[in-house]
């Protein structure tokens, strides 16, 4: 087996996974605590709407390219085929990319008439603004794959842990200033899982 994937790599990998998931796990848990605490019933009914379309426009927006990721990425880092993955790479992400604007762009221009069938007419301005969210945490989660496939696991939990601080010390400020809105929370999560998507994309670079 080529060192890249050397033992000594793959238990380095192990710590940096466990301590990054203990970190983004208590703050993510501490964040959300907050977040029920903070909105009205009616409001947090709208905010799980809107987090479960993460997972509807990840199924839509895929194209078996992560499939094709996580297949392919290990095989040529393994082999040292710096080339053949720098442009494999490079394409996926240009095409997972595409694929996840087109997407968000449809739901965007057709939000108007999509928010009342999903029970968002009255956060039709939430709904729009937590579509950069559904695009940064998307993109971090599918560019954490390459960095995990390729054992880098201490920059993709680095990106982790970096949103899940800043979501909960948003959210304390929020609290903090008193009266806290869905779009308020909601632009705490663009910032959050900007900064991680930022991190990961370097770390890939």
């Amino acid at each position: 087996m080529s060192t890249r994937y050397s033992g000594d790599r793959v238990r380095r990998g192990l710590l940096h996974f466990a301590l990054g998931k203990a970190v983004s796990a208590t703050c993510g848990f501490l964040a959300m605590v907050l977040v029920v605490r903070a909105l009205p019933v009616e409001q947090f009914a709208d905010y799980s709407i809107l987090v479960a379309l993460i997972e509807v426009v990840t199924a839509i927006s895929g194209f078996g390219i992560s499939h094709a990721l996580l297949r392919y990425v290990p095989e040529l880092y393994a082999k040292h085929y710096t080339s053949a993955l720098r442009q494999f790479v490079l394409w996926t992400i240009l095409l997972r990319s595409a694929a996840l604007l087109l997407v968000v762009l449809i739901v965007y221009v057709t939000s108007s008439a999509s928010a009342p069938f999903l029970g968002l007419s009255e956060a039709l301005d939430a709904f729009k603004v937590y579509l950069l969210v559904v695009v940064f945490r998307i993109a971090s989660h599918f560019l954490s794959q390459i960095l995990e496939s390729t054992l880098h696991q201490s920059i993709a939990q680095l990106g982790f842990s970096v949103a899940s601080v800043l979501r909960l010390l948003g959210m304390l400020y929020l609290i903090n200033q008193g009266d806290v809105q869905l779009v308020e929370i909601i632009w705490v999560e663009v910032v959050s899982d900007a900064a991680c998507m930022l991190i990961m994309l370097a770390g890939v670079g």
